[in-house]
């Protein structure tokens, strides 16, 4: 059995690094796609594609790779112009998968937008392979045009034969929806990252001691509420690590210029790509790590960072909503306002929190959903 994995939308920043975590996720998914009869081949943006081919874990990983023809930059501003262009390229790199798809038995998608599932309404299916995508949300909103969009959606859903939600509080949704859209698809779940004990026991040694601070890891996106973050930790006292790759240098000058002279011993802002080592270590030795999504722009979707504060024991701190929408404990608010108030943190149930994220730990054991993931691509 051969299965195309596949990430047509790769973004990297203005030094052509990848961002976010999209090479983490492939060697997870191709790690668990590691049974007995499948090839794994993957058709990836260059920028992914450079940064697997340079990293020794994934020698060996597969059959071949395919280099799709473009990347999309988070350099180049957001304007109208730069908007349009970067769906032109993505359209490109989907065209060119879609030419080599009928040499697959499955092809999955792992990484997908609106404009994914565009595509798949205006192109037929190709033939002689399952389709798979993986869905981070059960809807698509759009103000006025929110029934547009969401006919788009579904009118893709229908050439789908296995979706994967990453998100727990959409399954049965997606489910009901699939019966009618095409009831024989398969509608599977698997988190963001899974739980691999070996991968994460570094950073849950017992001499690992957990600081009495908050970290912000991850991309730095414009879906986050980063001033006003900044804002309550100045106000609240505690101490606060902001890590990651800023979408817009300029905002991470900004924040800095934000903070006067006695809030810089406490409050560091870093605009850098974190190592995997580097990302894992600040979070893993962080008492809280806070996610300050703008759920006005951040509606129905899933965190990564979040599963994995639960994978290495540190409270999230984030929108109540977030944290419902994917049935995980955490510290939560309503409005990030509230982290003002030192205490905030006084209110916390640590203990309770904490023992919620070691039950959840097991219902995600890696080798157990890899070997539902295997049997549901070998699926005739």
């Amino acid at each position: 059995m051969r299965i195309l994995l596949i990430d047509y939308y790769g973004i990297c920043d203005r030094d052509g690094k990848v961002m976010g975590h999209t090479v983490k996720a492939l060697y997870e998914y191709s790690s668990m796609l590691q049974c007995h009869g499948i090839t794994i081949d993957a058709a990836l943006s260059p920028c992914i594609e450079a940064a697997v081919s340079a990293d020794n874990k994934f020698a060996g990983r597969f059959g071949k790779i395919i280099k799709l023809p473009e990347d999309i930059r988070e350099t180049e501003g957001y304007g109208i112009r730069k908007r349009i262009l970067d769906k032109f390229r993505l359209f490109r790199n989907l065209r060119h998968v879609y030419n080599v798809c009928t040499e697959y038995d499955a092809v999955w998608f792992y990484r997908t937008d609106f404009f994914l599932f565009l595509y798949m309404m205006l192109h037929r299916k190709p033939q002689g392979c399952r389709l798979a995508v993986l869905v981070y949300q059960q809807v698509f909103t759009g103000g006025k045009f929110e029934r547009i969009l969401q006919a788009v959606y579904r009118r893709a859903l229908k050439k789908t034969d296995i979706v994967i939600c990453s998100n727990a509080n959409h399954v049965d949704g997606m489910r009901n929806t699939m019966q009618t859209l095409h009831p024989a698809a398969d509608v599977f779940y698997m988190p963001d990252y899974t739980y691999d004990p070996e991968q994460y026991k570094p950073f849950l040694a017992p001499d690992l001691k957990k600081e009495d601070k908050t970290v912000c890891v991850g991309t730095m996106n414009p879906y986050k509420q980063l001033e006003e973050m900044v804002k309550a930790y100045r106000m609240n006292g505690k101490k606060l690590e902001t890590a990651g790759r800023f979408f817009d240098h300029a905002r991470a000058v900004k924040l800095t210029e934000m903070l006067d002279e006695g809030d810089k011993y406490r409050i560091h802002i870093r605009d850098c790509n974190l190592s995997e080592t580097e990302y894992m270590r600040l979070l893993g030795t962080a008492k809280f790590a806070i996610l300050p999504y703008d759920m006005s722009q951040y509606q129905s979707r899933t965190s990564g960072v979040l599963q994995e504060c639960i994978f290495l024991r540190t409270i999230p701190i984030a929108p109540r909503q977030l944290l419902e929408e994917n049935r995980l404990p955490g510290a939560a608010y309503d409005d990030i306002k509230e982290l003002e108030a030192p205490g905030f943190f006084d209110k916390i149930d640590c203990s309770s929190i904490l023992a919620q994220m070691d039950e959840i730990r097991d219902t995600v054991d890696r080798k157990r959903v890899a070997e539902k993931l295997c049997k549901l691509f070998f699926r005739d």
